[in-house]
């Protein structure tokens, strides 16, 4: 869960590998690190959840994904929607380790 600071009035756009162009609004959300420590990052609206009303001050749950950038730099990109529920399911909730991979599998090798 984030806490929604505040968000741009005026949308931009992405397009996808298939073409596909979506809106979204950029923002700044608010959260406790694991360590406790209160900050403000950069995330975004897609224009899908913003039309159910969302409002600056409320919480809402958000979805943090890695990647990595043009510069070779692992990012996160936050996404928030509009869905006030429970808290999402962490990798401790599971055991699960992140283990960062910068190069691929060739399943074609030994074919």
């Amino acid at each position: 869960m984030v806490k929604l600071v505040s968000i741009a009035s005026v949308a931009k756009s992405q397009t996808n590998a298939e073409g596909r162009v979506s809106n979204f609004y950029p923002c700044t959300v608010e959260f406790k690190t694991p360590s406790g420590e209160l900050v403000q990052r950069s995330g975004r609206v897609f224009e899908g959840n913003l039309k159910y009303g969302m409002e600056v001050g409320k919480e809402y749950s958000a979805t943090a994904r890695v990647y990595v950038d043009a510069s070779n730099v692992s990012q996160v990109d936050i996404q928030v929607s509009h869905l006030t529920g429970a808290a999402r399911a962490t990798l401790d909730d599971f055991g699960f380790t992140l283990v960062p991979t910068t190069s691929a599998v060739d399943f074609t090798e030994g074919v």
